[in-house]
């Protein structure tokens, strides 16, 4: 016989009779008119029945409404899915009459669905042997993960159960020891709805096949979860990983053995980030709140009921964790008591009191009802006294059955009475306990909690208010749903609201997480924290699933970002369960226009959602809003599902926005495709309408909307606007984002107008992944417009493809390939009889020459294009030579007809207001002021280029910017902020090939060497001297082998410095760069003077000094002297020493 156990988590089995006859037919449809006429009636009578009775059977008459009201209506949304199996039975029955193996199936799944419907589960069909369920489909519950693998774990039990009271069959009790089951458990998104010609209800897509194959790849008598199930019950369950491969998957995947359920005291949340502690973040306010109420009500010995309220994740838990912590340090705290409700216990009547109580006396789900009564006298009359009446009338309340008792007995009929004197004993129990010493009841989640124990804490807010008691309460806002003047009528009553941390403390909780990562990228955070919304929680999540997905590679000691695997943030599975649980409580219609919302964004507009339901035209003075729907929008904002923004981007009409970006994506993919595709031209055709003239200002959205309906052709249209506004106010990454949207919705290329758009379109492309010094990228666009171009013999466009090849070849340090390529771009340009595009051609391979050392060649055709150029009167190419002129004057150091060349090209630029140019020269100038070695007067300018360059988002000029700003702090000795420069440029340039990398080495070399980390600074200039001899970049070469010597000079081989010098010297002498060449005769007169004496140096010296006087650079003239200065009186001690 078993014995009577106390057991608040499982209800009563239901009968097959209860459960209704198992098939494949769809259920009966609900008349929807006579149950809210029976809610209005149970309202009616609300005064007569008493709020637990009414609130009861509304909550359960709503559930239906939800449930199935709808459920012919194909629904996109995540659920978990159960199959199991019966292994053996084929055997067992095949020498059974017919009418015996029905009378036995109908007996074994009378109870095997039993199980399944008591926790929440759906069944969906049988097949055969087995039986697939639905877990959150139609309505979702946040632990459907959890409820499944419960009901798993049960119906193996249950099935042994059934195997051992069988002895009323044909065949022998031994035959059915063979009789097992498997279980397979996935969750993912489905498509849940009526199909085919009966109109079956039951749910389809890869998650129901997968939970299919998991239930034939599980262990006889186990059960085996998907990894995305496991995600969400891993503090609930043990289990262990299992490699498996399965039909419809290329490659194993890993599932997991549930080997059954953790001890309530090894049970955890499965919050947080494995292996990370965090302090609390912003919550400091609402601790010491909470803090200050218990001193107030240990001071004045009077109870205060406290409701912290804020939505799910906001970090309302982990403030009663820290409080909890903070109270047990007080050595004035007395009794504590604490319960949780959850999703499951709003049907189990008082189960928060129960808790209360149960947990301070031993009294466990699993305790023999006798022993728990017995346990509930002592442990009451220890506290109170003797009144056993106390006893009987709580427990009878909280479930123990005490109908034995002739007090109870008496009033058995009275329910009211009961409850009368129950409650007036709980109060004189919490005040019991509160006699000596303050006591605190903390109670999680209570918007989950049934009508009972909420009933129990208004009354003794009322009835103990005299007593040092404080109830802290957590709860959603939903609680005010259920209770909208909750607390009202309570003099003793606080609501603390808690709010979403700020942006600073979102990213201060993610640096915390995320403390094991050295550098964590700036885009990383803002996705994270703009995802998150300020909800803890969900930064946690998404962190989780940034681990999962291999952005952030989480390694023992150091953890690393992988930020080219950044793209759209996974809403986790966790996260979709609790928004989309919230989603299913909402009213049909609320759902319904939830949804149309996220079509049309994150923010939203009321007449838009109007006209997705609405054929006619719509009209933007008049918008037409519904009562009905302005009705609905009010609700959900006071749900908190949306909040109304102050301004509208639109005139005359309302904006809204969601509360949360993933809420946005959770309701977004419940919509069903073939809704998006209408509900996507609608707001097109909307933002159209509304933004009439300034439509343009809206035209990425618009773009997005048509891709989205699959009218390919306005999306490229539209696409294509987006990113040449982009381009035109100096937005180059959102520019690239776009032609890359409108490449790439573009799919026929017949016509010449379709092939002419995207040689348009490749071309901007590659302008601006140029801008942004991505160079393989942008070399990739351009050889597909030449490739367009090739294909429809346009000229021109090659010449303009070749050109730009050119001028990304140079930035990447390849300059003989840029100038073939620049030649390439002349031949096309002649074919095409374009002045214009050969003076562009002839500029491209002016630059490749000079850093190629051939400044008299490149004078040479540089003065030619300056007569093309003002023959043909194209000012922007006059402004183009003139500054390259000016460079070229830099590299011979003839500083001063650079200044004259640049000078013309910057009035030119000027006056033409291009801002981008304009800075650039500037920007030159700014070297022909670092060549003459006014090191201070240059950091200013690069300064102000830098700011420029950032503002306007021209990476490729910030890459020259740094580089020069680094030679700038090299020359004022100000090493550490050279070396901080020219490491951030690396990091900014992803160690990718650019055309000023080996001078960055080079200069990195030099900065480390005068801070005196010469391993560093020798490992630097390796880097730089195999650049160079690659890219052929004599200059930058020439100046490699200067710091090489420089390094050698201070090492164990200092014997081999002047083979570097000569090296140098040689380079920057074949080039014509006189400037150079004295830098390096400089450092080799240094290096004589350390190793040989002052006399040895002095050819050395006056050679240099001689060239610096030459090219009027008084500053390095000035510097020289000071040197030698220095050296006499350093070679005069060293002589007085000897």
């Amino acid at each position: 016989m078993r014995q009577d156990i106390l057991d608040a988590d499982m209800s009563r089995q239901p009968t097959q009779m209860e459960i209704g006859q198992v098939s494949n037919s769809a259920p009966p449809v609900i008349n929807r008119q006579k149950i809210e006429q029976t809610i209005a009636a149970l309202e009616a009578q609300r005064a007569i029945l008493g709020d637990e009775v009414v609130d009861t059977a509304i909550a359960s008459l709503g559930q239906t409404l939800r449930g199935n009201g709808d459920q012919t209506a194909p629904q996109r949304k995540q659920a978990t899915v159960l199959f199991a199996d019966l292994v053996g039975f084929t055997a067992l029955v095949g020498s059974m009459d017919a009418e015996d193996v029905v009378e036995l199936v109908n007996t074994l799944w009378e109870r095997l669905d039993g199980i399944i419907l008591a926790h929440g589960g759906r069944i969906d069909k049988h097949v055969g042997d087995g039986v697939m369920a639905l877990f959150g489909a139609p309505v979702a519950q946040e632990n459907d993960p959890e409820r499944a693998v419960l009901a798993g774990l049960a119906m193996q039990t249950g099935l042994r159960d059934w195997v051992n009271d069988q002895t009323t069959f044909a065949s022998p009790q031994h035959a059915f020891r063979n009789l097992q089951m498997r279980i397979g458990i996935n969750t993912g998104s489905v498509l849940f709805g009526a199909v085919g010609s009966t109109g079956e209800i039951t749910a389809m897509g890869d998650t129901v096949n997968i939970a299919s194959r998991l239930e034939g790849a599980a262990p006889v008598g186990g059960i085996l979860i998907a990894e995305e199930t496991w995600q969400q019950v891993t503090g609930r369950f043990d289990a262990k990983p299992l490699s498996i491969r399965v039909k419809g998957r290329d490659d194993a995947f890993t599932a997991y053995v549930v080997e059954g359920e953790k001890s309530a005291a090894r049970r955890t949340s499965g919050r947080g980030v494995a292996g990370i502690q965090t302090r609390t973040v912003g919550r400091e306010v609402e601790s010491e709140r909470l803090r200050v109420l218990f001193a107030q009500v240990t001071e004045q010995k009077k109870a205060r009921v406290v409701t912290v309220l804020g939505e799910a994740g906001i970090g309302k838990s982990r403030l009663l964790q820290e409080f909890s912590a903070w109270l047990a340090e007080q050595a004035q705290t007395g009794f504590v008591l604490a319960a949780r409700a959850s999703a499951d216990t709003e049907r189990h009547p008082y189960l928060l009191v129960r808790e209360c109580i149960a947990s301070k006396l031993q009294i466990t789900n699993s305790t023999p009802a006798p022993l728990a009564r017995e346990r509930l006298i002592n442990g009451l009359a220890d506290i109170q006294g003797d009144d056993p009446g106390m006893a009987e009338f709580i427990g009878h309340l909280i479930g123990l059955d005490f109908s034995g008792s002739a007090r109870i007995q008496n009033v058995l009929g009275d329910a009211q009475q009961i409850r009368s004197r129950s409650f007036q004993y709980l109060a004189r129990f919490f005040s019991a306990i509160c006699h000596e010493q303050p006591a605190v009841v903390l109670l999680d989640d209570i918007h989950w909690a049934d009508s009972g124990s909420l009933d129990v804490i208004e009354y003794l807010g009322r009835e103990c208010s005299h007593v040092p008691l404080l109830i802290v309460c957590l709860a959603r806002p939903t609680l005010l749903e259920r209770r909208t003047n909750w607390g009202s009528d309570l003099s003793v009553s606080t609501i603390v609201p808690l709010q979403p941390l700020s942006p600073e403390q979102s990213r201060v909780l993610v640096g915390e997480i995320l403390r094991h990562v050295q550098e964590i990228p700036a885009n990383l955070v803002r996705t994270i924290t703009e995802a998150a919304g300020g909800n803890a929680f969900y930064i946690e999540e998404l962190i989780k699933v940034l681990i999962e997905d291999g952005v952030i590679v989480a390694e023992a000691g150091e953890w690393r970002i992988r930020a080219e695997r950044l793209g759209t943030l996974r809403v986790p599975a966790t996260l979709t369960a609790v928004l989309q649980a919230r989603m299913d409580r909402l009213p049909p219609r609320e759902r319904e226009l939830l949804q149309r919302a996220s079509v049309v964004g994150k923010v939203f507009w009321n007449s838009a959602l109007h006209s997705m339901g609405n054929t006619g035209q719509i009209e933007r003075e008049t918008p037409s809003v519904r009562p009905d729907e302005a009705a609905l929008l009010a609700a959900l904002v006071r749900r908190e599902f949306i909040q109304q923004n102050r301004k509208s981007a639109f005139e005359g009409v309302t904006e809204y926005q969601f509360r949360h970006a993933i809420l946005h994506e959770v309701a977004y993919e419940s919509v069903l495709l073939r809704r998006r595709r209408h509900y996507h031209q609608r707001v097109a055709e909307w933002l159209l309408q509304v933004g009439q003239d300034r439509a343009t200002e809206s035209a990425g959205l618009i773009g997005e909307h048509f891709a989205r309906a699959g009218r390919t052709a306005d999306a490229t249209l539209w696409f294509a606007k987006a990113g040449h506004q982009a381009r035109e106010t100096y937005l180059p990454e959102v520019a690239i984002d776009y032609y890359v949207k409108a490449l790439g919705n573009q799919r026929e290329r017949e016509t010449p107008e379709i092939a002419a758009q995207h040689r348009s379109l490749y071309y901007h492309l590659g302008e601006m992944l140029f801008w942004q010094a991505r160079y393989d990228e942008a070399v990739t666009a351009f050889q597909a417009m030449d490739n367009l171009a090739e294909q429809t013999g346009d000229a021109y466009a090659r010449s303009q493809a070749w050109n730009q090849l050119s001028l990304i070849r140079g930035r990447q340090g390849d300059h003989r390939r840029a100038i073939v390529c620049a030649e390439q771009a002349a031949v096309f340009s002649e074919r095409a009889a374009s002045e214009q595009a050969l003076i562009q051609a002839f500029l491209s391979k002016i630059r490749s020459l000079m850093l190629i050392g051939k400044t008299d060649e490149a004078l040479d055709l540089g003065y030619h294009t300056l007569k093309l150029s003002t023959e043909a009167g194209l000012v922007v190419e006059i402004a183009q030579v003139n500054n390259l002129l000016g460079l070229i004057c830099d590299v011979c150091g003839d500083y001063s007809r650079s200044m004259q060349y640049k000078e013309k090209a910057l009035d030119i630029f000027r006056r033409l207001g291009d801002r981008r140019k304009s800075g650039w020269v500037l920007h030159n100038m700014g070297v022909v002021v670092l060549l003459r070695g006014d090191y201070r007067a240059a950091a200013n300018i690069f300064r102000d280029a830098l700011q420029i360059a950032r503002e306007i988002g021209d990476r490729d000029w910030q890459i020259a910017v740094l580089t020069n700003l680094g030679s700038v702090y090299v020359g004022l000795g100000e090493f550490a902020a050279a070396v901080d420069t020219l490491q951030s440029l690396l990091e900014m340039t992803h160690g990718a090939d650019f055309y000023l990398a080996s001078l960055v080495y080079g200069t990195l070399a030099e900065a480390l060497l005068g801070l005196g980390r010469i391993d560093e600074a020798n490992s630097a200039v390796g880097k730089a001297l195999d650049g160079t001899e690659i890219e052929e970049a004599l200059e930058y070469l020439g100046y490699a082998w200067r710091v090489r010597g420089q390094i050698c000079a201070q090492s164990v081989c200092p014997w081999t410095a002047e083979k570097c010098f000569v090296r140098s010297v040689e380079l920057f002498t074949g080039i014509g760069a006189k400037a150079e060449r004295a830098r390096t005769l400089r450092e080799w007169a240094i290096y004589l003077c350390r190793t040989e004496g002052v006399s040895a140096s002095l050819p050395k010296w006056h050679e240099s000094r001689s060239l610096f006087e030459e090219l009027d650079m008084d500053s390095e003239v000035h510097r020289l002297d000071q040197l030698f200065g220095e050296w006499s009186v350093w070679s005069k001690k060293i002589r007085m020493a000897l």
